[in-house]
């Protein structure tokens, strides 16, 4: 079965090799030999017939053979052109804007001042907020820091003073009362 198989397509091969070699249209065969006169000659149909070579033609110097390859001329058809297409743009890239964090509301406190004591005493607080002192004793108190950020002054019964916290920077601090040196407090700012 498989020698059969071959032999169709050896059979094949053969076939399509010899139309392809009676179509061509670049065989030498029809070309002129030194005499002018074609070797071979095709009539109408698939019919070949051939004229034999003249004698003396494989012994001595070789005669070029003319090609008879028609030689292109200039076409008077114009040459279409197309318009140009567009170079695409490109469109700029938005930047995202940041939204910038929202700065807290600032708070207010108040610390009342009574009994030689600031109430409340510790704190935590955000830059910015406020803190509203009040000397509620029956003696005079300040509000100065330890190591010199801030200072009420004097603040006598009834008297008040704001700390405002934006002026400070974020760090604990600790302040104590002029006239009455034991009473203390602290405030850490964020």
């Amino acid at each position: 079965m498989l020698n059969k198989i071959i032999f169709v397509i050896i059979g094949l091969l053969m076939v399509v090799g010899i139309y392809y070699i009676s179509t061509r249209k670049d065989r030498n065969i029809f070309e002129s030999g030194p005499t002018n006169t074609p070797y071979a000659t095709k009539t109408t149909g698939s019919t070949i017939s051939f004229t034999p070579a003249p004698t003396g033609l494989i012994s001595g110097t070789p005669t070029p053979i003319s090609s008879k390859t028609p030689t292109p001329t200039q076409s008077s058809t114009p040459t279409p052109t197309f318009p140009r297409t567009p170079t695409p743009t490109s469109t700029p890239t938005r930047t995202p804007t940041r939204t910038p964090t929202p700065t807290p509301t600032p708070q207010t406190y108040n610390v009342s001042i009574y009994q030689r004591r600031y109430n409340p005493n510790q704190m935590t607080v955000n830059k910015g907020d406020r803190i509203y002192y009040k000397n509620d004793d029956t003696i005079a108190h300040s509000v100065t820091s330890d190591t010199g950020e801030f200072d009420s002054g004097i603040l006598q019964p009834g008297d008040r003073w704001t700390l405002d916290t934006s002026i400070l920077d974020p760090k604990a601090y600790t302040y104590y009362s002029t006239p009455n040196p034991s009473t203390r407090g602290g405030i850490l700012v964020r």
